[in-house]
């Protein structure tokens, strides 16, 4: 019996072949993302660019955890590493958590003594005492009398008080011990040591993670030492007069404690949910934040962040810098293979505290800090194997840099769209009017 092509096409056939290009589009879709990495991994691995040379890692490795101890290590240790380099580098950067306080269990005997030498009536009387008692011994030794007995133990008692340490020692003493336990206080609040350390070095930026949309639901407002390092200039493509795209949405955050947040050159935001693809702009309810990597760069530009340009949709302007991203200013980082382990100078962080790597070989780079130790660290799949976050960041601030990134055209995903509509129409009316071997063939050639 003869078919017309019409026929063909409103037959059963026509509805099996629609179904199973729907089935394909889906699993396409669902594969679309693992072949865009394999196409970008494989690239990353064929080419060969060098690392920007100014980036260095300190790295809290495996030797300098069999040194001084297990994580996390006193703060004072970190303040010590930044006296050291801050004299040296051009910027510090680290990502390390710092947004809970660190309390020695010694600080809290000492915050009581301390309490209790403030608040002693007996020593906070003493001093005004003490001045009483010289005055009314210099009125006893104006005394007239005819007494001989009288002028001796009047001679007596004003050659025992000048001699006494009532007078020569007391006073002194207990000042060197207010002075010695408020010493003793901030050697063990390593938080205010390392501030203290942070303001003298004058060239630290701090990461601080965000939370997302589905992660938390809470917007709450951001401490002003956050606040100020958000970005000033946004520029609106004039061109785009449907809903622009947007950077990622922020709904909570962790900043560093605020004598941290307070005492350093930058905080920027720092999250590897996705090491290929990172964010370099967070948006939090009406405030755009910049990323670590980018506040880093900008600052060893001798930039911050009012200097950062946002041009929504097309990307970020840094001086005469120009960082092209997609259309929610996200950026696929090149990620440098060497011979070595990394591309990057990684040293020691016990080796550099202890002097066997002198600071004066930071002089001028970017020194960046952070936990390389795999059972300490959470590690990112990258297009080279996974890698610590200090390292991830190391190769996002070479790539920003170098400018050695990658950028998917907006148009991509609208001409994959287009590819698989052509599949389906092709599935769905001209599969059915081929003869079955051929379709077979195609079909299975097809998926």
């Amino acid at each position: 019996m003869m078919f017309t092509l019409s026929e063909k096409i409103l037959g059963r056939d026509w509805l099996i072949g629609l179904i199973i290009g729907i089935i394909l589009i889906i699993s396409t879709y669902s594969w679309l993302q693992p072949l865009e990495q394999i196409a970008y991994d494989w690239s990353i691995r064929q080419m060969n660019r060098h690392a920007n040379d100014k980036i260095v890692v300190v790295a809290i490795d495996e030797k300098s955890l069999a040194q001084l101890g297990d994580w996390p290590w006193s703060r004072s240790v970190l303040a010590q590493m930044i006296d050291l380099l801050g004299p040296y580098s051009q910027v510090i950067g680290t990502s390390l958590g710092l947004a809970q306080a660190q309390t020695h269990p010694g600080q809290l005997y000492l915050d009581e003594l301390a309490t209790f030498y403030t608040h002693s009536k007996s020593l906070n009387v003493l001093h005004e005492q003490l001045a009483q008692l010289d005055t009314l011994i210099d009125k006893v030794k104006r005394i007239r009398t005819r007494y001989a007995k009288d002028k001796k133990y009047i001679k007596k008692l004003d050659k025992f008080y000048n001699n006494s340490v009532l007078l020569s020692e007391l006073p002194d003493t207990l000042t060197t011990l207010q002075d010695k336990l408020q010493a003793a206080r901030v050697d063990l609040d390593s938080d205010l040591r390392l501030a203290n350390s942070f303001k003298q070095a004058d060239q630290v930026i701090l990461g601080m993670p965000f939370m997302f949309e589905g992660e938390a639901r809470l917007a709450p407002t951001l401490p002003n030492y956050v606040q100020k390092q958000c970005i000033k200039v946004i520029r609106a493509p004039f061109d785009n007069l449907g809903k622009i795209a947007q950077p990622p949405l922020g709904v909570n955050a962790m900043p560093p404690l605020p004598i941290l947040g307070k005492s350093v050159s930058g905080i920027g935001h720092f999250n590897l949910l996705d090491a290929r693809h990172l964010p370099l702009v967070v948006k939090y309810q009406q405030s755009y934040f910049p990323s670590l990597p980018l506040l880093l760069a900008a600052k060893s530009l001798g930039y911050d962040a009012n200097n950062i340009e946002i041009r929504l949709t097309k990307g970020i302007s840094l001086g005469e810098l120009q960082i092209n991203t997609d259309s929610a200013l996200y950026l696929r980082p090149f990620f440098y293979q060497d011979t070595q382990q990394s591309s990057f100078r990684v040293d020691s962080y016990i080796d550099v505290l202890l002097g066997r790597i002198p600071a004066t070989q930071y002089q001028d780079k970017i020194v960046l800090i952070g936990i390389t130790a795999p059972h300490e660290t959470v590690l990112h799949s990258t297009p080279l194997g996974e890698m610590p976050s200090v390292l991830v960041l190391a190769h996002t601030l070479s790539s920003l840099l170098n400018q050695d990134f990658f950028r998917v055209p907006n148009w991509a995903l609208g001409l994959q769209t287009s590819a698989f509509i052509l599949v389906v129409a092709y599935l769905g009316f001209l599969l059915p009017t081929l003869k079955r071997p051929y379709a077979v063939m195609v079909l299975t050639s097809s998926t």
